[in-house]
């Protein structure tokens, strides 16, 4: 017992997650269970596929195809392939169901995320306070039942949260290998390769020695880092090798985006689309905007408050990029795009304490009408 006992105490992150993820997944069980009139596991994994898990469970299945899809024109060029793919062999390993295979794997994902994503909060200088909220968001807090669903979520987090921290340790390859897994899981993911310089340069800035030595100086000392320049090239290959495929099979290489439109998205000026959605006032539009609205915000606290310009970069390519075309699911991808929730729970750490208890109580409370929309299949919630 002591031993156990002196793991759990060392591993507190750890420890942390692990009996967050109970909880939550015990809340959303009971709320399958009140909702439904049902206790069986089976049925509850079921319900807790909606919307786009639909296509992820039919990309494992049966692949891609070089067709759209007649009636509807959509195709499963727009999804990539990692993350179905890692579902379809740890089914076929298991014997699981895919669903009960990406729940597991999504237990799996979200636990090692919140880890990285705690030590990572402490490396940048934030308090144990900070580390734990953040642990307890991603499993208590809004929209955290996506980390369990059949959705990309939970593997694109792990996957960008090991690169962060892997760029804050100058660990350069080995965020390079975690870049190319993470650039076959979302297009998104590419753009990671644009905050690399970024950091370099908030180093070199920070550093009054380097300073003075000028911009010469600056690009020596990158260029002559084999390792920093294979990472950093590496991150992009992902999705060229998604591209090439795309490119044998329709003969177009951005099939993934030209598909897009069959889920009526446009492109269109972001600030524009943005403010179009706040005038509806009420709505799903309306409710997408005002998260971006917040999502801006931490932005704007990375930059000015805690000087962090890669991960405010990150956080305006992870809010522009889908805003260009529709607002559809914003909440759901700042959830996955971890500089939000990092920023989030370190300027809550530093609130007092009966105002942190107050929002931690709305934000649970919140949670579980989210669920409730969920099982009912409500789309306001996608």
């Amino acid at each position: 017992m002591d031993k156990i006992k002196n793991f759990l105490i060392k591993h507190d992150l750890l420890t942390a997650a692990l009996g967050c993820f109970a909880v939550s997944r015990i809340i959303l069980f009971g709320m399958y269970a009140l909702l439904f009139k049902n206790v069986s596991v089976a049925g509850f994994i079921d319900e807790l596929n909606r919307f786009d898990a639909n296509h992820y469970h039919r990309l494992a299945e049966f692949s891609y195809r070089a067709a759209a899809n007649d009636l509807t024109g959509e195709a499963s060029w727009a999804f990539f392939p990692l993350y179905p793919f890692t579902v379809k062999f740890f089914s076929k390993l298991s014997g699981l169901s895919y669903e009960g295979a990406a729940f597991l794997l999504g237990a799996v994902f979200l636990t090692a995320a919140c880890v990285l994503g705690g030590r990572y909060l402490l490396e940048i200088g934030a308090d144990k306070k900070a580390a734990y909220l953040y642990i307890a968001f991603l499993n208590l807090g809004l929209y955290s039942f996506y980390f369990s669903a059949f959705y990309t979520e939970s593997m694109f987090l792990l996957l960008l949260t090991a690169c962060f921290y892997c760029l804050e340790k100058k660990k350069y390859l080995l965020m390079g290998l975690f870049g190319v897994l993470m650039s076959l899981t979302r297009n998104i993911g590419v753009f990671f390769v644009l905050l690399v310089p970024v950091r370099l340069l908030m180093d070199h800035l920070g550093d009054e020695d380097r300073k003075k030595e000028g911009p010469a100086a600056f690009f020596r000392n990158c260029l002559s880092d084999p390792f920093l320049i294979t990472g950093t090239m590496l991150i992009p290959l992902g999705l060229f090798s998604f591209m090439h495929y795309l490119y044998k099979l329709t003969g177009d290489a951005f099939a993934f985006v030209h598909i897009q439109v069959a889920w009526g998205r446009l492109n269109g000026f972001f600030l524009k689309n943005l403010i179009n959605a706040l005038k509806q006032i009420t709505g799903y539009d309306a409710y997408c905007a005002m998260w971006a609205v917040l999502g801006f915000y931490l932005v704007y606290m990375l930059i000015f408050k805690y000087r962090r310009y890669h991960e405010a970069l990150f956080g305006l390519i992870a809010l522009i990029l889908p805003m260009q075309s529709v607002m559809d699911s914003v909440p759901r991808y700042m959830l996955g795009s971890f500089v939000f929730v990092m920023a989030g729970m370190r300027l809550l750490s530093e609130t007092g304490r009966l105002t942190r208890i107050f929002i931690c109580l709305f934000i649970l409370g919140f949670e579980l009408v989210l669920i409730n929309g969920w099982f009912y299949g409500a789309g306001v919630l996608i």
